[in-house]
């Protein structure tokens, strides 16, 4: 049951009579959707001004000819017209009694299954299985279990992928953990115990510890010391594999029962270790179709202006190649290759002009290549431009009007990370759908003025749009759990 889409179904016959050109209708459709503001009803019609320039007749008129037409419903009482040609719209009580009725006695709670039901791949959870789950990928986990058990209540079939990082330098913190720090009791005991001691352990010997193995600097010699018994086991050393072939089975052990808590289901746990094999092969393909390159000893593919530097001058005044990294993503991409013809499902997200080539038409070309949600800074702000994040003062370019509109119609969301206040201003008077800020939006360097008051994330937040906690004082610049939990706190404040 979608009450806009039973509101604009009113609307259809009667502006396809009174509009010039048909075609247009179902922009015009488009411009029914939920009111600013509650006091003046539940939705509001906005078609009547540009149908106005185009028939010569004032926009208060021609709102009142339409609802002349109108034909009886049971769905909204009578409309009013207000200020330059607005159509105010309530819903009748009626209705709304009968279509609450209606939702509680359906299991499905009123979701229509889709007319054409499709297979998607959701690839999600993902967690290094060398040391226990912690938040980041639990957030992962539910977000991608979410997305399956929609897509699976909509009639769809979803097949769970879970990318396991098992082949990393994490397994490199193991192996040096276990040569050189194991309890043999403690381990024989309770495996997935130890190997998360070890684990910690290890870390904490490094000289700068961080977030991620790669942290630190470069000569620390226990970091050098895990790197190196990666680099062994990737060689396929025999110790170092048989370690490994012992140490999974524990590993994944931790995993299990918090899948089992959360009610989780993902259909294939393939780890990186399984595509090992198949990296060189990837590599080789890309080379071959001269879609990478090599560089100073490393493959890669050009930055967006097709350049890959390779002098020192080269490298000051260009924007760095991306070196492929075939780990990452390459569940994905076997996966694609064995459904053929199935659709893979993710939160692409893109930022930035140089993906648009300042061409509308490619705005469909990205939406067919998977990505469902797109950033407007760095080319819509007019003072921004193409510089690094920063807080601008410019609005909506002409560009970024038809962008807007043209991802309107694909279903893109929009994500206004960065944006500046009259950017966001602008977009949400264009926008019928609600929109994302993904994450925060400071001046270039910490810490800085956020570029959206809470004000307008709330109004953002209160159209059904999604504000990341990182906008909220306190996580601006902060990385660590603290500046996490105070911006939760704030939040939900």
């Amino acid at each position: 049951m979608n009450l806009l889409s039973q509101i604009r179904t009113l609307f259809a016959p009667v502006l396809a009579d009174i509009a010039p050109d048909p075609a247009k209708v179902p922009d015009y459709l488009l411009m029914v959707k939920p009111a600013n503001n509650s006091d003046h009803g539940d939705y509001q019609a906005n078609f009547a001004m540009p149908l106005g320039k185009l028939l010569g007749q004032k926009p208060p008129d021609v709102a009142k000819a339409i609802l002349a037409e109108l034909p009886p419903n049971d769905v909204v009482e009578p409309p009013t017209v207000a200020g330059p040609g607005f159509i105010n719209l309530k819903l009748k009580s009626s209705f709304l009694a009968d279509a609450v009725r209606t939702v509680a006695a359906d299991p499905k709670l009123g979701h229509e299954p889709a007319a054409k039901p499709r297979t998607f791949v959701i690839d999600y959870s993902g967690p290094n299985v060398a040391k226990p789950l912690h938040v980041g990928h639990l957030r992962s986990t539910i977000i991608g279990d979410a997305l399956a058990r929609i897509l699976r209540s909509l009639g769809h079939t979803v097949i769970g992928d879970n990318h396991l990082g098992d082949w990393g330098t994490q397994f490199g913190i193991l192996l040096y953990g276990y040569k050189h720090h194991r309890d043999d009791a403690a381990f024989a005991a309770d495996p997935v115990r130890e190997l998360a001691r070890l684990y910690v352990h290890v870390r904490g010997l490094f000289r700068k510890a961080g977030d991620e193995e790669e942290d630190g600097p470069t000569d620390d010699p226990v970091k050098v010391a895990c790197q190196q018994e990666t680099a062994k086991l990737h060689a396929g050393d025999a110790e170092n594999v048989e370690l490994w072939k012992r140490f999974m089975p524990a590993c994944l052990d931790m995993l299990t029962p918090i899948y089992d808590r959360l009610g989780v289901r993902i259909e294939h746990a393939l780890g990186e270790s399984f595509y090992n094999p198949m990296l060189p092969g990837v590599v080789d393909d890309m080379l071959a179709k001269g879609i990478a390159d090599t560089s100073h000893g490393a493959v890669v593919i050009p930055n967006a202006k097709g350049v890959i530097p390779r002098t020192d001058e080269d490298q000051k005044k260009e924007d760095p190649p991306a070196i492929i990294r075939t780990r990452d993503d390459l569940s994905r991409f076997v996966e694609a290759r064995k459904q053929k013809r199935s659709r893979v499902a993710g939160m692409l997200s893109i930022e930035g002009l140089q993906a648009l080539d300042g061409k509308l038409e490619n705005v469909d070309t990205l939406f067919a290549a998977g990505f469902r949600m797109m950033g407007l800074t760095h080319f819509f702000d007019n003072e921004v431009g193409s510089s690094a994040h920063g807080v601008s003062h410019g609005g909506l370019t002409p560009l970024g009007r038809q962008v807007i509109a043209r991802m309107e119609t694909l279903g893109i969301i929009v994500d206004l990370a960065h944006a500046a206040p009259q950017t966001v201003d602008e977009t949400l008077a264009l926008s019928t759908r609600p929109v994302v800020v993904s994450h925060t939006g400071v001046a270039a360097t910490c810490p800085g003025p956020r570029n959206l008051t809470d004000d307008q994330l709330r109004a953002i937040a209160a159209n059904g749009g999604l504000v990341g906690i990182g906008y909220f004082e306190g996580a601006v610049c902060g990385l660590g759990a603290s500046f996490v939990a105070r911006a939760i706190m704030h939040a939900v404040r």
